[in-house]
């Protein structure tokens, strides 16, 4: 007699981008679990956030109605939500690591790491957000202009 859960089941899943890819290739996470109930969180923020309704989504026979969204467009969410979870992972695996090289190379999750990054510009492209780069404050130039006095003979204020 065998021993053990139901097929299936999910109690030796390790944590980590091999168990993330593993749920992927199985498809969507189960939406009892936490990280389920995150990334459904996550993709309605998404939805929203392109002008779709989540209200809308119901599950017929596989197929979602994909709440006001065209089926391309919510696969691309799907992409990004996932490369959202794989970004985390691999940054919260580069912050427990000594070193950032090994001989002399570059740690191979930072390639990746890279990759995905390159492929989420990208897919953000794609859907038609712009990803647009800010505008970054010269500190030395910023304590400047809060130091000297104003033109109009009054001091700037020394806090923000």
């Amino acid at each position: 007699m065998p021993r053990g859960g139901p097929v299936g089941n999910q109690k030796a899943l390790k944590h980590g981008l091999y168990g993330l890819m593993a749920i992927r290739k199985k498809g969507k996470p189960d939406g009892r679990t936490t990280f389920g109930k995150t990334f459904r969180d996550i993709e309605e923020h998404y939805i929203r956030a392109l002008g779709g309704d989540p209200a809308l989504r119901v599950k017929r026979e596989d197929q979602d109605k994909h709440c006001g969204l065209s089926p391309q467009l919510m696969d691309l969410i799907d992409d990004l939500v996932w490369d959202r979870f794989f970004l985390m992972t691999i940054n919260s695996e580069l912050m427990s690591k000594k070193r950032l090289t090994r001989k002399g190379k570059p740690h191979s999750l930072i390639a990746l790491r890279l990759t995905i990054t390159r492929d989420r510009r990208e897919t953000f492209k794609l859907t038609g957000v712009k990803c647009i780069p800010r505008d970054t404050i010269d500190l030395a130039a910023e304590i400047r202009r809060l130091q000297d006095p104003s033109p109009t003979g009054e001091s700037a204020p020394a806090s923000r």
